[in-house]
């Protein structure tokens, strides 16, 4: 089985496994005093065990998967577009436009982008559209790099001089011509971004900065789970091998894409 088999078996698995349980599945926010820290059985009520309110593990991991796949595209999607427009004014336009497009991105560079995230989370207080605000504030820069070094090396091609001589105007000649032979490296760093956003919401909420209670996050789980470890390794063990699974995927997925886009190969 090579290895888009593979993954294609892995995101069908997660999928029916999705759709089997989401008729039955428990209430997610339902504290049953009576239920503590049950463990893991897989023909019983409870598949994954209990936390230690008596909330269903496995139903607050479904909903933590979904917040973290829409935090993780969402950050992408964002940051994509602002680097994107940025990078290609910034390649396209150079001289002084490039030089302080460029500048600007340098200082983002020069602090390291979890750290400014915790602190604008820590300023602007916890929640998911914050989360989702402070990892854009970091997400674009690598994009409009990306976009930039593209797009100087497409600039002074046959067919975008051809369309300046013809008098096409500059936002058509950047959408039209540039951005789509720039497209197959911007999906790869997506995919990628998808995944390093994912990490990165996981780090916040396990800080208390993200996701806060009685909402679900993988992060926030792995922080609650972190103190019944010896007593219950699967609260530690489900959320923590789930947001493995999801990151491995994505990666394996760009790689993937890297190789299929690259025209060298």
């Amino acid at each position: 089985m090579n290895s888009r088999r593979a993954i294609a078996f892995i995101i069908t698995g997660f999928a029916a496994v999705g759709v089997f349980f989401a008729a039955n599945m428990q209430d997610p926010f339902n504290i049953n005093l009576t239920t503590l820290l049950q463990p893991p059985v897989f023909a019983g009520e409870h598949l994954l065990g209990t936390d230690e309110l008596g909330r269903d593990v496995f139903s607050r991991l479904l909903l933590g998967v979904k917040l973290s796949l829409f935090v993780g595209i969402t950050v992408a999607v964002v940051s994509g577009i602002i680097g994107v427009v940025l990078g290609l004014i910034s390649g396209y336009f150079g001289g002084v436009v490039d030089h302080v497009l460029m500048r600007i991105t340098d200082i983002f560079l020069a602090f390291p982008g979890i750290l400014l995230a915790i602190a604008f989370a820590a300023l602007t207080g916890p929640g998911v559209e914050n989360v989702i605000f402070a990892l854009c504030l970091m997400g674009w820069v690598g994009f409009a790099r990306l976009t930039r070094a593209q797009t100087l090396s497409i600039r002074n091609r046959a067919y975008v001089q051809a369309g300046e001589i013809s008098g096409t105007s500059t936002p058509r000649i950047l959408l039209q011509h540039i951005l789509p032979n720039a497209a197959a490296p911007l999906i790869v760093e997506a995919v990628f971004a998808v995944a390093g956003a994912m990490i990165a919401e996981a780090g916040l909420s396990f800080l208390g900065l993200g996701v806060q209670p009685p909402e679900p996050s993988l992060g926030s789980m792995l922080r609650e789970g972190a103190r019944y470890m010896l007593v219950s390794p699967h609260l530690v063990l489900a959320p923590g091998l789930m947001l493995m699974s999801l990151v491995l995927i994505l990666n394996i997925m760009g790689d993937r894409l890297r190789d299929r886009l690259d025209v060298r190969l």
